[in-house]
């Protein structure tokens, strides 16, 4: 099978979409099929890879992080599309990259494939103790009325969990299938911790060697909720003393 990916979010230098796409190209690899992911760049050009290729699609910068790029040229995109003949098509951006795949005038099942709930990632966060979810959701009616009016260009919705496949649902956005996502518990085994760096971590909270140890590793940005976290490690630290807390990464919210 044929399968074009026009992602919208895609940096070279990092990222978790950078994450699922180097993993998208292991399993086309594995299952036989090729892998065209269309995403924005500094500069033009095609990157192959075991299992297909990165077309690079010059954009500008986004205004917020110059390591991301915006995909604005439709008929660069098009052209693109039409190389690869692709039998499905995913749209990976409610944004302007969803718009031009799912408007793209070739034949091919397309799928617009749902990453982010962006009410509940940023005005959820944001508003959550002043105003009801409900209320939230009323207020970005906007948004909601132009995610029914992208899904309507293609065949499919994919969300990641059935919990927000049954939240596109409720909000009328197009033909929600849920695709559960989630790690490969066996590359987060405690079977290998480094013992060393375990107990510098602990000790670095002012535990001692015998405490449980958390730890949260990720982009410091709100819509992470990494004060939920934290509110949450210090209710279950008054009933259990003997716990530590190690959160790594960077970003906003340092």
């Amino acid at each position: 099978m044929r399968i074009a990916d026009v992602s919208g979010f895609y940096s070279a230098v990092g990222g978790g979409v950078r994450s699922y796409v180097r993993q998208k190209f292991a399993m086309a690899r594995r299952g036989g099929h090729d892998l065209t992911v269309i995403a924005p760049a500094a500069r033009g050009g095609v990157e192959e890879r075991p299992g297909g290729r990165i077309v690079w699609i010059a954009g500008p910068p986004m205004p917020f992080d110059a390591t991301y790029h915006i995909l604005w040229d439709r008929a660069a995109v098009w052209r693109a599309l039409d190389t690869a003949a692709p039998d499905v098509v995913e749209g990976s951006s409610p944004w302007r990259g969803g718009w031009i795949a799912g408007r793209w005038p070739g034949r091919a099942v397309k799928a617009l494939v749902f990453h982010q709930d962006v009410v509940a990632g940023y005005p959820f966060v944001l508003l959550d103790r002043a105003m009801s979810h409900a209320a939230i959701d009323t207020m970005f009616a906007g948004w909601w009325a132009w995610l029914r009016r992208l899904s309507a260009a293609f065949d499919v919705t994919v969300a990641g969990g059935d919990w927000l496949a049954a939240r596109l649902a409720a909000h009328g956005i197009g033909n929600p299938i849920a695709v559960p996502l989630g790690i490969e518990a066996c590359r987060f085994s405690p079977a290998k911790r480094d013992e060393g760096l375990r107990r510098a971590l602990l000790a670095k909270c002012g535990a001692p060697p015998t405490a449980s140890l958390l730890l949260a590793v990720g982009r410091f940005h709100p819509e992470k909720r990494y004060r939920t976290i934290i509110d949450g490690f210090a209710a279950a630290r008054a009933a259990r003393p003997d716990l530590a807390l190690a959160i790594v990464g960077d970003g906003l919210t340092r």
